[in-house]
């Protein structure tokens, strides 16, 4: 049975973070913790230098959530426990967000927007920002990468059959459902690719697509720090072999 909530409730955003600190902008975090009625979930998945410092100082005092995990999970991983911290709270809504600042301030505000204005309509519309290069957007893609996925996401949607432009942009917001809570309750089997691996898994367990709507960013911009190694890429090589386990829709 689905569980539809107020959406005059919070909405709980989780932000995962591992060895944040070079690039950690305390201005940006504080100026994002003052949007109303948004909550932050912050988790800090076993990192080795001082993002714990870094969530303590702006967490401290509020009503924020900081989530420190004694070892490093991954992002999958740092995700969805972020989702279990936000589940007990009951929220409208639970999403996540990347922790490197990519996301102007105006942007995460657009999107929420957009959720509460659809979600006000018409029930359980999950949102996912889309970093399409417009004319007028301000989109910063390392053109190599941005290539690369490219044919990566239009090898899968062709196999999986899905019509999701953009699968990996990391701001994604959930109505708090049923469905969703099932979706997150166990382990994930991809690390690059958790996105889609939610979306998969929620349209085998439910017999139905997750409903989206595609929002198009107005900026974003690549960070530095974030570079694939070649292990990495074996690792995403491996997560797509699994990915194409699942049925097309």
């Amino acid at each position: 049975m689905r569980v539809y909530l107020a959406m005059d409730k919070e909405i709980l955003l989780v932000v995962p973070c591992f060895n944040e600190s070079d690039r950690w902008n305390a201005l940006y975090w504080n100026s994002l913790l003052e949007i109303n009625d948004i909550q932050f979930v912050f988790v800090n998945d076993g990192s080795s230098d001082d993002t714990r410092k870094r969530i303590e100082e702006i967490t401290n005092g509020t009503s924020h959530i900081f989530l420190d995990l004694p070892k490093n999970c991954g992002k999958a991983e740092a995700v969805r426990l972020g989702f279990q911290e936000a589940f007990r709270t009951s929220p409208s809504a639970v999403g996540f967000l990347d922790s490197d600042g990519a996301f102007p301030i105006e942007d995460v505000k657009i999107q929420l927007n957009v959720f509460r204005e659809l979600n006000h309509q018409k029930n359980n519309i999950a949102v996912w920002s889309s970093r399409v290069k417009l004319s007028g957007r301000a989109i910063e893609r390392k053109l190599l990468r941005h290539y690369l996925a490219r044919i990566i996401s239009t090898f899968l949607s062709l196999r999986l059959k899905y019509t999701i432009y953009d699968t990996q942009s990391g701001m994604k917001i959930f109505p708090f459902t049923d469905e969703l809570v099932q979706t997150m309750s166990t382990e994930f089997s991809t690390r690059w690719f958790i996105d889609l691996e939610i979306y998969l898994r929620w349209r085998t367990l439910h017999g139905e697509a997750l409903e989206i709507w595609e929002e198009p960013l107005r900026g974003w911009r690549d960070i530095g720090g974030s570079k694939l190694t070649g292990r990495q890429y074996l690792q995403v090589l491996k997560d797509i072999k699994f990915l194409l386990r699942y049925k097309g829709g």
